[in-house]
């Protein structure tokens, strides 16, 4: 268990990071808190406002790697395929989003305090990756099989074998993940047995919708 566990501030609201594996069910267990009225918000989600709206981040992509620019469009499945093959590229790639990508999640978070008294939840596959624990209240970890995880993977469009692997290698193990999430989510069963998780954790008070919720 880490050492966020629980904690709230004054007007009843928690900042609840989901991670996990590719494949676990973070999506799903996202969409499972929408459906329990908190706020949520998916990480892949700001990093392609990034890649569409930013146009500094835009130029610079550009710039190093020219040939994922295709109709004055990044080719996400392109860059992917150049980066995760390519340690150095990656690193180039990740010193130009994260920083965006933290930035922005501090906007949304300032702006979630100041005009909401519900709890925000966010998915983030690479929390301990990017060592921003700190910066949520909540760590729920999602983990599948490693075998339900590449079936569910491979079911992706322009998802191959050798993506999912070089995506694998660079996330950090579940033991990691269960030593320090506040909360561990199995969806390897059913998607109803995964939501009856987290209405678990709901209904018993260890997450708080808001001052007001559950």
């Amino acid at each position: 268990m880490s050492h966020y566990q629980n904690k709230i501030d004054r007007k009843g609201r928690q900042l609840i990071a989901v991670t996990g594996g590719i494949g676990s069910g973070k999506s799903y267990v996202l969409r499972c808190f929408q459906k329990l009225k908190f706020l949520t918000i998916s990480c892949d989600t700001i990093v392609n406002q990034i890649y569409t709206k930013n146009q500094e981040a835009f130029a610079e992509i550009g710039r190093i790697f020219p040939n994922c620019i295709i109709s004055n469009k990044i080719a996400k499945a392109i860059l992917a395929e150049t980066v995760l093959s390519n340690p150095a590229a990656l690193r180039q790639l990740e010193n130009i989003v994260h920083p965006l990508l933290r930035m922005e999640l501090e906007r949304i978070f300032q702006m979630i305090k100041s005009r909401y008294t519900t709890s925000l939840v966010v998915e983030i596959p690479l929390l301990f990756e990017l060592n921003y624990m700190s910066s949520f209240d909540i760590i729920i970890s999602t983990l599948a099989s490693y075998k339900t995880q590449k079936a569910r993977a491979l079911e992706r469009k322009a998802m191959t074998e050798k993506r999912f692997y070089a995506i694998c290698s660079r996330q950090v193990g579940d033991d990691l993940r269960t030593r320090c999430s506040d909360y561990i989510v199995t969806t390897e069963l059913s998607r109803l047995h995964t939501f009856k998780q987290i209405k678990h954790l709901v209904a018993n008070g260890r997450l708080k919708r808001s001052s007001t919720g559950y």
